[in-house]
């Protein structure tokens, strides 16, 4: 936003958001063909949609995986691509034809390549999995630790833990509070 009003674009976009019209209609002295209201209309609708839109990708990735979400969105961009030729009387040249083609063979390759691996065609490998095991240690690991804190001995003066470990968690150089103790899952 800053560079926006430093270069004047913020100034000169609100001047074109409050002025009935379009951008050509403005600059051109032309009758308004669009409202300020329709214009706030439509702007709330297309960030709004945009917003919709990503949140669905995040969730098809999160549910699915990344190999799902790219096949998703190739679909949805050659439906756009083919509904364009259909309706606008588009050329389709032998370019378009081979980069759907090069394209849609390596996605098939890369999930019959997941597949083969015995994930569901998750996209994950061995590492991963030992990866999982590590994250679960750490979890029971801490969760002992946690749980002996609360029954260490504590200062008959202060009434502080005497045990520095009940305090801190160290984990991958990282200090973490015990007050706010974040989930192991999270940290890695």
């Amino acid at each position: 936003v800053g560079a926006a009003a430093l270069r004047g674009d913020l100034v000169e976009g609100t001047r074109y958001i409050l002025t009935p019209g379009t951008y050509d209609q403005i600059l051109n002295g032309e009758a308004p063909t669009w409202t300020v209201g329709g214009k706030v209309v439509a702007f709330v609708l297309f960030s709004s949609t945009g917003f919709f839109g990503s949140s669905c990708s995040a969730l098809i990735t999160k549910e699915f995986g990344a190999l799902t979400m790219s096949i998703t969105s190739t679909a949805r961009k050659a439906t756009t691509l083919f509904m364009s030729f259909a309706l606008f009387n588009h050329v389709c040249t032998l370019e378009h034809v081979e980069g759907i083609v090069l394209f849609i063979a390596a996605l098939v390759a890369k999930s019959f390549r997941a597949s083969r691996k015995g994930f569901g065609g998750s996209g994950c490998d061995d590492d991963d999995n030992g990866k999982k095991n590590d994250i679960r240690n750490m979890e029971e690991e801490e969760d002992s630790r946690y749980s002996a804190s609360l029954s260490a001995p504590s200062s008959p003066v202060t009434g502080v833990s005497n045990s520095l470990e009940s305090r801190y968690l160290t984990l991958d150089g990282m200090k973490k509070r015990r007050g706010n103790r974040p989930h192991v899952a999270e940290m890695v």
